[in-house]
């Protein structure tokens, strides 16, 4: 009877423990600037900032985004500078950019947020700053706000954004300065460290209920 209860118990122990190593990934609340747009670019179109990771590794699941149109076009594009180099001074230089995924763009009106649904999506690491380029479709252009020192400048625990210029079209001659893109960033937040070389706590308790357990159905089948 105690082989046949512990090949019972055992696996459902192991589990447990396995459990609380694995890394802790959260999903977060987008971060938003605003839309409230007194601005627009051409169809097609770029906006450029620079986005600085906190303590914890980023993964960008999505966007929301401001434009006048409607309708669903595909086209999107996401762009990253290298790690640690920033968008600005880098706008009408193509080679400074990676493109890291394209979407599709659910246009819904003017100060409306827009879906983009990204194709794939964008990590970023810890305690690093990237400048970022969002490219329009060639069917709708950004609605954005007009700098002013005081609506600039966003951030929450995770990470933090700073705006902005646009340009008529992606890579081409500097700017329009300042611009504050309309939207939101939505991601999830890594939190993973090394695996412990000891059960955490929680699964020695688990270990502890399980074992426990063990004992009280013997102890009952021996009564009986």
């Amino acid at each position: 009877m105690k082989r046949q209860s512990l090949s019972k118990v055992l696996p459902l122990v192991t589990l447990a423990i396995g459990l609380s190593w694995l890394p802790a990934i959260s999903q977060a609340s987008p971060i938003t600037t605003l839309f409230g747009a007194d601005n627009f670019g051409n169809p097609g179109g770029a906006v450029y900032f620079d986005l600085t990771v906190g303590v914890n590794a980023i993964t960008i699941t999505g966007l929301d985004t401001n434009t006048r149109e409607n309708g669903v076009f595909s086209g999107f594009e996401f762009y990253t500078t290298s790690a640690g180099s920033s968008a600005f001074g880098n706008e009408g230089n193509i080679g400074a950019w990676t493109l890291q995924t394209t979407g599709t763009l659910t246009a819904s009106g003017l100060d409306n947020p827009s879906p983009v649904n990204l194709m794939s999506s964008v990590l970023l690491s810890a305690n690093t700053t990237y400048g970022i380029a969002l490219v329009m479709p060639g069917q709708a252009g950004h609605a954005y706000t007009n700098g002013t020192g005081s609506n600039q400048n966003y951030a929450n625990a995770d990470l933090s954004l700073t705006f902005g210029t646009a340009t008529s079209g992606p890579f081409v001659s500097c700017c329009f300065d300042p611009r504050v893109w309309n939207g939101s960033i939505y991601y999830t937040v890594d939190k993973a460290e090394p695996p412990p070389q000891v059960p955490a706590p929680g699964a020695l308790g688990l270990l502890g209920i399980a074992l426990a357990g063990l004992g009280f159905t013997r102890r009952r089948k021996q009564a009986v």
